[in-house]
């Protein structure tokens, strides 16, 4: 992988990726597949094997749904060898070579418009994939990882943008070359240009920001340091959502009007921060109220 050329694209045929937990490894993980059934079929009719190799092979490995929360893109495989060729053959220049593109000049993807979507069943098991390789890239430098913003939350529509929080001990551990370079080489290039959020306290929340280099899952990676106000708000603002269906459903209708009147994602990031600065006062008293604590992160 070290020898490959920073004008290719390598792809590794790796058939126990989900079994060994490696997914964290690469910068995108390509499933081809097909129902039990039919990966039975073929072992036997294509293999020779016996029904019962054939069964006890498919149950020593990864189930569908574990595939599934793996695969960054899936491939169907239930046809001919040449419908699968044309699906990769599309691939391949919508997605794998301009991504490629994106890692050698340090680009990153985003949204056009700020269109809502309905609510994701997917979004928290690509959460999950981005942090596996956040972890793979930085190792302990990130004392936590969450899946935070809207795409945390069951049942809220939003902009198809996954958000992280990194936590660090220190954001001059954020700003060490080899943490900006890693996370870069592993597809999360980082914007100098955001560099702290308005704070709802009246100060300025600082954190390091990072987008992602993946044309086809808009991301956003923010580090934050472990006990500041910015990354506690992001982990209240989240679980209060999660637990209060009303204040849920209200800001569902807030985002829904200013996603249909403003042009520009940053319009819309702009407008959404009033509702925000009183969002913030509700979201502590409920915190108050539940003795909310900030708990602990899901490994990745």
């Amino acid at each position: 992988m070290a020898a490959v050329p920073d004008d290719a694209v390598l792809v590794h045929d790796m058939p126990l990726l989900v079994e060994k937990r490696m997914a964290g490894e690469y910068h995108l993980v390509v499933v081809v597949g097909a129902t039990e059934e039919t990966r039975r079929r073929r072992l036997v009719t294509d293999r020779g094997m016996t029904e019962a190799d054939a069964r006890a092979r498919i149950a020593a490995q990864a189930d569908d749904d574990a595939r599934h929360a793996a695969a960054d893109v899936w491939l169907e495989n239930e046809g001919t060898r040449e419908a699968l060729e044309v699906a990769v053959r599309r691939l391949w220049p919508e997605r794998l070579e301009p991504f490629a593109a994106n890692l050698r000049t340090g680009a990153r993807s985003r949204l056009p418009a700020p269109v809502l979507s309905p609510p994701d069943p997917d979004w928290p098991a690509a959460a999950d994939r981005l942090l596996a390789r956040v972890r793979h890239a930085v190792g302990d430098a990130a004392a936590t990882l969450d899946h935070v913003g809207s795409t945390a939350v069951k049942g809220l529509p939003a902009k198809d943008v996954v958000d992280l929080q990194v936590g660090v001990r220190s954001l001059a551990d954020a700003d060490e070359p080899a943490f900006v370079t890693a996370l870069a080489a592993m597809g999360f290039p980082r914007v100098d240009d955001a560099t702290q959020d308005r704070g709802k306290d009246g100060t300025s929340w600082p954190k390091r920001f990072h987008g992602s280099a993946d044309p086809g899952r808009v991301a956003h990676l923010h580090v934050r340091e472990v006990g500041s106000a910015g990354w506690e708000f992001a982990l209240l603002f989240r679980d209060w959502l999660r637990a209060d269906a009303v204040e849920r459903d209200a800001y569902a209708l807030v985002k829904a009007d200013l996603a249909a009147r403003l042009a520009s994602t940053h319009e819309y990031a702009e407008a959404k921060e009033p509702w925000f600065d009183d969002a913030w006062a509700r979201a502590r008293a409920w915190a108050e109220t539940t003795g909310w604590r900030p708990g602990p992160t899901r490994p990745a």
